[in-house]
C-alpha cells in the first residue's frame, strides 16, 4: 500500500513538473484546464486509465467476486439468521457499488472516447463542457450516506424513530384555536 502511495506521488509529480510542455490555464471556463501532459494522447489516456478507469474496474470485479463468495457461502451454510445479516450487507454493498458505477462509468467511457479520437464529436464536447457528465459524480458522493442509512437496519430504525419523535413533538406543541361560543343578545 505504501508503495502505491509513493508511486502515485512520484508519477504525478514527475509528469507535472518535468514533462517538457507549458501549462496554459483559461480561467474563463468551468474547468481552467489540467496539466499539459493530459493533452498528449498517450499520457492523457494512461493517466485516465490509471486514476479513473482502473479503480472503477477493480471495484466492479472485486464486488462481483465478493457477491459470488456470499452466494457460495449461503449454499454451504443454509442458516437463516446468518443469511439475513449477510443479505443486509450485500444489499448495502450492491447499492453503493451501483451508485458509484452509475456516476463514474459514463464519465470514464466518454472521456476515453474523447481522448482517443483526435476530432471527437460535437455531442461529446458539449456534454463535457456543460458538466452534464461530471455532475453525477457529486451526486454519488452525496448519495452514499443516504444509501448507508437506508441499508443498515439499526440506522434506519433510529432515523425513523427520530422523525416520529419530532412529528409527535410538533403535534403536541401546536397552537390550536380555542373553542369559541357565540351568544346572541335578543
Amino acid at each position: 500500500m505504501c508503495t502505491l502511495i509513493i508511486f502515485g506521488f512520484a508519477y504525478s509529480f514527475s509528469l507535472v513538473v518535468f514533462y517538457p510542455c507549458t501549462n496554459q490555464f483559461d480561467y474563463t471556463i468551468e474547468t481552467c484546464g489540467g496539466a499539459c501532459y493530459e493533452s498528449e494522447p498517450f499520457w492523457g489516456i494512461l493517466d485516465w486509465v490509471v486514476t479513473a478507469v482502473g479503480p472503477l474496474c477493480v471495484i466492479i470485479v472485486s464486488n462481483m467476486i465478493l457477491v459470488g463468495r456470499v452466494f457460495i457461502q449461503r449454499r454451504k451454510m443454509m442458516r437463516a439468521n446468518v443469511w439475513r445479516h449477510n443479505l443486509a450487507l450485500l444489499i448495502q454493498l450492491l447499492l453503493i457499488t451501483t451508485l458509484h458505477c452509475a456516476a463514474w462509468l459514463p464519465v470514464c467511457i466518454v472521456s476515453l472516447i474523447s481522448q482517443a479520437e483526435v476530432s471527437s464529436s460535437q455531442v461529446i464536447q458539449e456534454l463535457q463542457n456543460n458538466w452534464i457528465l461530471v455532475s453525477p459524480i457529486y451526486l454519488s458522493i452525496i448519495g452514499c450516506p443516504i444509501v448507508c442509512i437506508f441499508a443498515l437496519p439499526e440506522l434506519k430504525d433510529k432515523f425513523r424513530l427520530t422523525i416520529v419523535y419530532q412529528w409527535r413533538h410538533y403535534m403536541n406543541h401546536r397552537i390550536n384555536p380555542t373553542r369559541t361560543s357565540i351568544m346572541f343578545h335578543t
